[in-house]
């Protein structure tokens, strides 16, 4: 289960998370939170203590990052991405730097918009990630020019020895993939395994606490709730393997 979390500064989207956090922790239910700072940094808002908030209670902290033009996404209501490779560059940085500065060093990413710019793979290698998930198992609903074609299999590994992991579903597909019994997963070796995302800003939201309460429960029965980045150790064992 993976939180894409971009609102954290919102003390009303805040709110909801650390209950759904400090919840899920005292059931041994750990998280990944993949959180993007920007818009924090945009607000003036800083979030180190609710990112350690979120690691103290055993969560995982990755980055998740949107290669937006700061010029359009500091006005209210316009955003527009720029996939130049000098601000995707300073887009990893200023995220990777924030993060670091809450006391994090983060081991996954998943890209915003799952777009992959040509620098991405280098840059998380340098930076010592292990594993991504921007790729995934499903196409997009809607048309998303930048963005990585879905219908990945299963994880494998990236150029720089990065693991990616593929996402599997959204909260509503697995929410829907429940009641079809037929919930959407990825294949690694003897591995199965599902990599549900929302966002943050969702759990605000009644009728989407309920879907994830479903697929909570759901997952619980049927298999073991994991970090991202536990998911990632035993699938770069097998794929290991499986290249040997």
């Amino acid at each position: 289960m993976s939180v894409h979390a971009e609102k954290l500064h919102d003390d009303r989207v805040w709110h909801v998370v650390e209950r759904f956090a400090r919840v899920s922790a005292t059931r041994g239910q750990k998280l990944t939170f993949f959180v993007h700072p920007f818009w924090s940094i945009v607000a003036g808002y800083d979030i180190s203590k609710r990112i350690q908030r979120l690691a103290c209670l055993g969560h995982e902290i990755g980055q998740h990052t949107h290669y937006y033009d700061v010029a359009t996404a500091r006005t209210p209501g316009r955003k527009a991405g720029d996939l130049s490779p000098e601000n995707v560059l300073r887009r990893l940085e200023e995220d990777h730097t924030q993060l670091l500065r809450s006391g994090i060093r983060p081991k996954g990413f998943v890209s915003g918009a799952w777009v992959v710019p040509d620098a991405l793979h280098p840059w998380l290698a340098s930076r010592g990630f292990a594993y991504d998930c921007t790729y995934r198992t499903y196409a997009m609903q809607s048309r998303n020019g930048p963005a990585m074609p879905g219908g990945t299999t299963g994880p494998f590994l990236l150029d720089g020895g990065v693991l990616e992991l593929p996402t599997t579903a959204s909260l509503r597909a697995a929410a829907v993939g429940l009641v079809r019994a037929r919930p959407p997963v990825a294949h690694i070796g003897d591995l199965e395994y599902e990599l549900v995302y929302l966002h943050d800003d969702d759990l605000v939201d009644r009728r989407k606490r309920a879907a994830l309460g479903a697929v909570v429960i759901g997952v619980r029965w049927r298999r073991q709730i994991v970090t991202s980045g536990e998911l990632a150790e035993r699938a770069k064992l097998l794929v290991n393997r499986s290249a040997q």
